[in-house]
C-alpha cells in the first residue's frame, strides 16, 4: 500500500511540474480526500474517529506532504533527466533569494551542490527561468534535492527530483530509526529520525490522530531529522479516561511505523 501511495504522489507531483513550466497559472487537482477506506486517488485518506485505524480529519499520504513540501509551494524548481530545470515564482510579489541544488551519491552517501543562483524573479504568477544543469550526474546512483531560500534564509520550497524511475535506482537497504524525543509547546511531540544508508521518501505513519510537520523526506547519514507530530483534537464524546492528548502521545508511541524507498 506505501508504493501505492508513492507511486500516486510521484505521478501526480511529474504531472503538476509538467504542467508549471509551460503558461498554467492554476492547477485543481482530483481529489483532495477520500469519500470512503481505500487507497484512491486522494491525497488524505478517509476519517472516521470511530473507526480503530482511521485518523480524525483524515491521515496525510505522501502526496499530500510533496504539495506541502514543493510542487503546491508558491515558488518552485524543478529538472529533467537531461538537466534542463525550471524555476518559476507563482507569487503575489517578487522573489528574491537563492536556489541550490544538492545531488547525493547513492553509493557513497556524499553530497556536494552542483548548482547555486541567486534568485530574481518578477512578481508573479507565472515569472519562469530556465537553465541547464552542467554536471548532470548518474541517474540510477543519485538523487537530487533543489532548494529556494529567500534573501533570509527562509526556506520557500524543498523539492526531492529522481532523474531515473524508482526501481531502477541502486539503493542501498537502509537501517532508519525513529524515536520520540520530547512534548513541545502546544502539545506538539519531536520525533527523532536516523539512517544508515541514503533513503528515500522516508515516511513516518500512526495510528494516533494527527499529521507530521514534514514527511515523505530524504535522509542522509550522519544527518538527523527533527520532525514535528502536531496531534489534531479528539472528538468532544471520547470516552476514554485519560486526557486526550495522553491518548495521543500513548498511541503515537506505541504505533510509530517508518517506511523508504528501499
Amino acid at each position: 500500500l506505501f508504493l501505492c501511495m508513492l507511486g500516486q504522489a510521484l505521478h501526480m507531483k511529474g504531472n503538476i511540474e509538467a504542467r508549471r513550466a509551460s503558461n498554467t497559472f492554476g492547477i485543481l487537482v482530483w481529489q483532495l480526500n477520500e469519500i470512503w477506506p481505500t487507497g484512491g486517488w486522494g491525497s488524505v485518506e478517509y476519517g472516521n474517529p470511530k473507526a480503530k485505524g482511521q485518523v480524525i480529519g483524515g491521515r496525510w499520504k505522501p502526496l499530500h506532504y510533496m504539495y506541502k513540501q514543493a510542487i503546491m509551494a508558491e515558488a518552485l524548481a524543478a529538472c529533467a533527466p537531461d538537466g534542463l530545470c525550471y524555476v518559476k515564482n507563482d507569487r503575489s510579489g517578487s522573489l528574491h533569494g537563492e536556489l541550490r541544488i544538492t545531488s547525493t551519491s547513492l553509493e557513497t552517501s556524499k553530497s556536494r551542490v552542483i548548482h547555486r543562483q541567486a534568485l530574481s524573479l518578477e512578481t508573479g504568477p507565472g515569472r519562469i527561468s530556465w537553465f541547464r544543469l552542467r554536471d548532470v550526474p548518474e541517474a540510477r546512483t543519485h538523487i537530487l534535492t533543489a532548494e529556494i531560500h529567500s534573501r533570509r534564509q527562509e526556506l520557500i520550497s524543498k523539492n526531492s527530483i529522481l532523474l531515473e524511475t524508482p526501481m531502477r535506482l541502486k539503493l542501498k537497504k537502509a537501517e532508519i530509526k525513529a524515536s520520540i524525543e520530547k512534548t513541545l509547546e502546544g502539545e506538539k511531540v519531536a520525533v527523532r529520525v536516523s539512517t544508515d544508508q541514503v533513503a528515500v521518501f522516508v515516511t513516518l505513519t500512526t495510528l494516533a490522530h494527527g499529521r507530521f510537520s514534514d514527511n515523505c523526506f530524504t535522509l542522509r547519514p550522519g544527518e538527523p531529522k527533527v520532525v514535528q507530530f502536531v496531534p489534531f483534537p479528539l472528538p468532544e464524546d471520547d470516552e476514554e479516561e485519560p486526557s486526550p492528548d495522553a491518548i495521543i502521545i500513548k498511541e503515537l508511541a506505541e504505533s510509530l511505523r517508518v517506511e523508504d524507498l528501499s
